[in-house]
């Protein structure tokens, strides 16, 4: 009994010491070394990410002076949602040549889902709340110096969310403060009911028993970051009232963008507005300054006769008029500061060529008359390289300050940050050598341009050849994937954001097919456009993707993919990594359930990038 006795305590205390020191485990994806950069770049990536952004900057005069207010918004990690805020200033002339700033004691913060107007003086400030479900109302509050002084409930029944995704958005104040217009979705449409006797007639609670709502016809939507959103409609409120007017005669048009004409001239009593066409399918909009467009006027929907008798202008009431009858495109409207003119952007260039992004032109109405690419590294002889590729393709980088690139220069890396050629900000010429030759411009010589632009900094003495690695998102990760099979002994790692892999499966998946016609076949791609490719268009997609060339790839790569993503949907990137693996390429990949093409949700933002900090860090030791 002694020694069975001796045994039981030593079984006994074999358990506590295994308890008090477990085997150590790991998050998924992590070992010992990596979890130790995981603990030091995400304090770091913290101090970035908490760096607030200016979202919006009003300046008006007032009795007190001149005034200056910024929607201001700042991540907030922990509630995954961009924190927004208000901060005002009283703006006083120093000197001659200089601007004193008197800012707020403090900023005021925003609710979620909120969207702020200030009126033209100042005086007054128009606070919109969404609601968080379709059953419930919109908010409209109008705000005074020191309280809330109107406070207006929307019934969904009249429309839904006010837009404020900023192209679709346009929230404006008439010059005398007295009305609003904006644009909201179209209340919900009415659906069938059936019960056990078939369809009923007339109207039907939700609530009623012995019922159901059938589906209703399908409603095609414009693509990335839209899906649920029903049509957007012109709406104009009464801010003494309440009473909301919506706009009638749009509807074989989708609209956005609207703003109020000046109380004097030849557009008095009218808001101008873009248009697109939407009796044909719905393509992709979202960055896609492709698809044509035009401005319109509109008679305000309360305008009192005697309004009309006086109207000088030759504008008919009967319908939207439009204005810009010469041009193929014209969006973001505004009224010059001497109400005498009307000023918009124009991106005729990318209708006209099929390229989703080209060099957009300004344009001038005069309302008195008629309606009728590289930049240098950052510092640190010899850092490791991130070679920086922006997507589009026909966008640009620019120079002004990023929390993510500021972060990764923090950890010690250099950036080059490279305008490929066919980015804008270099002529149109510049521009449209893209189209039709993607994939095939990227030759590893030194006439590539992002591989001269690696070769010339390492030449000059500003980069190790072997801690040279490459990020980029969308086209920029089209590029990345590219770069890795066709100069394959390049790079220490990739890592990419909704990387545009395969187009022959992003052709039959994507919210944009037509941009794959426009950019592999160039000017073509428009008269070639199908929604049936054939296979000799399969077969050419297919040559100028990445993933023809995935058999060279030795390069490590981090995938980080948007789930939600409809321009560049998480199937292309899955495929590219999966084949990557079976050939035995080490591959590491993230996947965001509730992201979209930017993956831009605070904590995906702050992950994606912690995540490409410890990649990159791995593998440039």
């Amino acid at each position: 009994m002694r020694n069975g006795r001796s045994r039981s305590l030593s079984i006994c205390s074999a358990m506590e010491n295994a308890e008090a020191s477990p085997l150590k485990r790991f998050p998924l994806g992590l070992d010992e070394t990596s979890e130790e950069e995981y603990s030091s770049q995400s304090a770091l990536i913290q101090d970035f990410a908490s760096i607030p952004t200016i979202d919006k900057a009003w300046t008006f005069t007032s009795t007190s002076g001149s005034q200056c207010m910024f929607s201001v918004s700042q991540p907030n990690l922990l509630a995954n949602k961009n924190r927004r805020y208000v901060v005002s200033s009283h703006i006083s002339k120093e000197s001659a040549n200089g601007l004193s700033f008197q800012w707020a004691a403090f900023p005021i913060e925003m609710p979620s889902g909120s969207i702020m107007v200030p009126s033209p003086s100042g005086s007054k400030l128009l606070v919109v709340r969404n609601p968080e479900k379709d059953s419930l109302p919109t908010k409209f509050e109008i705000w005074g110096p020191s309280q809330v002084e109107k406070e207006f409930h929307i019934s969904p029944s009249v429309h839904g969310s006010v837009y404020s995704d900023g192209w679709f958005e346009g929230i404006s104040w008439n010059d005398d403060e007295t009305f609003v217009a904006y644009v909201a979705e179209e209340p919900a449409p009415l659906k069938p009911v059936f019960t056990n006797s078939g369809y009923k007639k007339g109207n039907s609670s939700d609530k009623e028993c012995g019922s159901w709502k059938g589906q209703g016809d399908w409603e095609e939507d414009w693509g990335e970051t839209y899906p649920g959103k029903r049509e957007p409609a012109i709406f104009v409120i009464n801010v003494n009232s309440g009473e909301v007017y919506p706009v009638e005669g749009t509807k074989k048009l989708t609209v956005g963008q609207v703003v109020w004409a000046p109380a004097s001239g030849s557009l008095q009593h009218y808001l101008v507005f873009v248009g697109w066409p939407s009796d044909t399918r719905k393509l992709g909009i979202k960055y896609c300054y492709n698809r044509p467009c035009a401005l319109y006027a509109v008679r305000a929907p309360f305008s009192k006769p005697e309004d009309r008798q006086s109207e000088s202008n030759a504008v008919e009431e009967a319908s939207p008029v439009k204005l810009t009858q010469r041009i193929s495109s014209a969006f973001v409207p505004r009224f010059s500061p001497d109400r005498k003119g009307l000023v918009f952007l124009s991106a005729k260039s990318s209708v006209a060529s099929f390229v989703m992004f080209t060099c957009n032109s300004h344009h001038f109405i005069d309302l008195c008359c008629s309606i009728d690419g590289l930049s240098s590294p950052w510092h640190n002889l010899c850092d490791p390289l991130i070679v920086v590729l922006h997507g589009g393709p026909h966008f640009i980088s620019l120079s002004s300050f990023s929390k993510s690139l500021a972060f990764l220069s923090a950890i010690g890396y250099s950036l080059l940050i490279v305008n490929y050629r066919g980015s804008s900000g270099f002529g149109e010429e510049a521009l449209q050598s893209l189209p039709g030759k993607i994939g095939s411009q990227v030759l590893v010589c030194r006439m590539d341009p992002t591989l001269a632009a690696i070769d010339h900094v390492i030449d000059m003495g500003l980069a190790d050849p072997s801690k040279i690695t490459v990020l980029g998102g969308s086209h920029g990760g089209f590029l990345t994937t590219h770069l890795t099979g066709q100069a394959p002994d390049k790079f220490a790692a990739a890592a990419t954001r909704n990387p545009v892999c395969s187009i022959p499966l992003m052709v039959g998946t994507s919210d944009i097919p037509d941009w794959c016609y426009a950019e592999t076949f160039g000017c073509l791609g428009k008269s070639m456009f199908t929604e049936a490719p054939s296979s000799e268009h399969l077969a050419v997609f297919h040559s100028k993707s990445p993933i023809s060339y995935i058999s060279k790839v030795k390069t490590p790569i981090l995938f980080l993919l948007g789930a939600k993503d409809l321009r560049v949907p998480v199937c292309t990137g899955l495929q590219y990594a999966r084949a990557l693996k079976e050939k035995g390429t080490e591959v590491k990949v993230l996947v965001f359930p509730e992201d979209n093409h930017a993956i831009d949700r605070p904590q995906s933002d702050f992950e994606s990038f912690l995540n490409i900090g410890v990649w990159f860090k791995k593998h440039c030791k």
